[in-house]
């Protein structure tokens, strides 16, 4: 009998080591799944209009996602702006006639500010950077995950948005 049971405590502890190794692994897989433009969407909270064409670029080494939304109209742009509460870049320039906030504004001319709009927020643990281009209809994006934060948190304020 003690034989018996104790073949039952080994069968058990062997399941037992399996389930939790699996469960680590599983767990592991969970958390480094690719983001999703739909986890974006819910995370960022940005409405993007029907007929929108997106695109993703993964950079997981740096926990950055970047990519561009196509948006098919003039009307689209407007309701992009709109509803996500985009401000014009001019909005946010700085004594130095630039603007410093977030990595996407860098690539932007200074001509170009009036014309394009931008949103940067900082949501912990997460960041994001919206700018659109209305000449073009493209949207360009950068969200950041933890991992990356440090590195974001040099170049930017909490949250972009004056009152």
């Amino acid at each position: 009998m003690a034989e018996r049971m104790s073949k039952i405590r080994r069968k058990f502890t062997v399941i037992l080591i399996l389930a939790l190794l699996g469960a680590v692994v599983g767990g592991v897989v969970w958390l480094r799944r690719p983001m999703t433009w739909e986890r974006v969407a819910r995370i960022t909270k940005v409405q993007v209009p029907s007929g929108a064409v997106m695109s993703a670029v993964a950079h997981p080494i740096r926990m950055k996602y970047s990519g561009t939304i196509d948006l098919p109209s003039d009307a689209d742009v407007q309701a992009f702006i709109h509803l996500n509460k985009l401000r014009p870049m001019s909005d946010f320039v700085q004594r130095d006639g630039r603007v410093h906030q977030g990595f996407l504004a860098d690539e932007v001319p200074k001509e170009r500010y009036a014309d394009t709009y931008m949103r940067l927020t900082f949501s912990y643990p997460n960041a994001w950077e919206f700018i659109v281009d209305p000449a073009t209809r493209r949207v360009r994006y950068e969200f950041l995950v933890p991992g990356s934060m440090f590195d974001f948190l040099w170049d930017a304020p909490d949250d972009e948005s004056p009152p």
